[in-house]
């Protein structure tokens, strides 16, 4: 309980402060404390969904504090032990985002953004996580030079309908 009561005096801070002057220092101090705390309740708690849920919201709280291992290792800890879960499908796809974005690891990203494919095929993000895997390794450049060649083919092919 008196870590159930740390996650709400913390969730408060973050709200009251986010409505007040928002200090970035301060409010990135506060979520990494709010993530660990999410992260112990883990192991106080029974119930399977709500332990992936405050993996999840640890996970989100590391990802946002830029501290990308943390996160990255409760995403698949959830894809792994908590299976079916609702968060699941966006653990993995926040996995690959990680590793592809901000981690520059592809060949991680590309086994996460395969595995949520292949789990997922319906998600309405198996299109975001097939482009990343399509543009790994281009420039953003390489990139807008793609679309705009795309674009025109498709104009190009507008015209010769009509």
């Amino acid at each position: 309980a008196e870590n159930a009561n740390q996650i709400e005096d913390l969730e408060k801070k973050l709200t009251e402060m986010s409505k007040a002057s928002p200090d970035p220092d301060k409010t990135r101090e506060l979520m990494g404390e709010l993530a660990m705390a999410y992260e112990a309740e883990v192991e106080k708690v029974e119930d399977k969904s709500q332990q992936g849920e405050f993996l999840y919201k640890a996970a989100e709280n590391y990802e946002v504090t830029s501290q990308f291992n943390k996160a990255v290792s409760l995403y698949q800890r959830i894809a792994n032990d908590y299976a079916g879960h609702k968060r699941e499908s966006d653990a993995l796809f926040k996995q690959g985002f990680i590793y592809n974005n901000k981690l520059g690891d592809t060949l991680s990203a590309r086994k996460a953004y395969e595995t949520f494919i292949t789990k997922f095929p319906q998600d309405e993000l198996v299109k975001d996580a097939q482009w990343e895997i399509d543009h790994f390794g281009k420039s953003e450049d390489e990139i807008l030079d793609e679309l705009l060649r795309n674009q025109q083919g498709e104009a190009g092919e507008t015209e010769s309908k009509l």
